[in-house]
């Protein structure tokens, strides 16, 4: 497979192979690879999607506790995918285009994991493709979820870390007694995640960083 005719050269995939060659800009490597392999991105399976880890993290959380998602999409078709994986994790998603999200003050503070759907970089598209690079399934993350959700219940209700964490980080971000409710359930559930009684510091700012995930995507574009 000559994957030089994806790819915008001088680009050499950092962990090695071959360098590819010449080839066209292309402003979506998704119809690139549609186009010359054939390859079918209809509806990819959940360990073919090249890129996103961090969507993916947000909606194993989210389906522990069943946490509201917002999907800020910057590529419209793994959206859709990944709203069909939502759907059958009983995860319920909202959708913002990405020029809205700014202004959507009353959104982005009442729903507690918010994450952007980026195209993937050229990179993780070859490891995928030429490489074969795959990540778990869905039935293993579905497996993992589950055993999560029944451990979710030992899970403590207080927080096991000095309060003055959680207190800075609600002055600094302006973060609302609703907001912070949610918040802390989906530190609950990434405790739960780790098979973790108590909820840690390390788990509220996983849940913090859920929460801004999406908004440090959009500063990262415009920068």
């Amino acid at each position: 497979m000559n994957v030089g005719t994806c790819i915008n050269p001088p680009y050499h995939p950092p962990w090695g192979g071959p360098r590819p060659g010449p080839g066209p800009v292309y402003s979506n490597l998704r119809v690139v690879i549609l186009n010359d392999f054939g390859y079918n991105f209809g509806m990819l399976k959940w360990e073919e999607i090249p890129g996103n880890e961090h969507v993916k993290r947000a909606l194993e959380v989210a389906a522990v506790g069943y946490h509201p998602v917002l999907f800020v999409p910057f590529d419209i078709e793994l959206a859709e995918d990944f709203e069909k994986y939502a759907s059958s994790l009983g995860v319920k998603v909202t959708k913002i285009e990405p020029a809205e999200f700014e202004a959507a003050i009353k959104l982005r503070f009442s729903i507690p994991i918010q994450v952007a759907i980026l195209q993937p970089e050229p990179f993780e598209i070859v490891r995928m493709v030429g490489y074969g690079a795959k990540g778990e399934s869905f039935d293993e993350l579905k497996k993992r979820i589950e055993g999560a959700q029944d451990f979710r219940r030992r899970v403590s209700e207080v927080f096991s870390g000095k309060e003055d964490i959680i207190l800075e980080d609600i002055k600094i971000y302006g973060i609302g007694l609703g907001l912070f409710l949610q918040m802390f359930q989906v530190a609950r559930s990434c405790a739960a995640l780790e098979k973790n009684e108590k909820v840690d510091a390390w788990h509220w700012k996983e849940a913090l960083a859920l929460w801004r995930s999406a908004e440090l995507a959009l500063v990262a574009k415009k920068i």
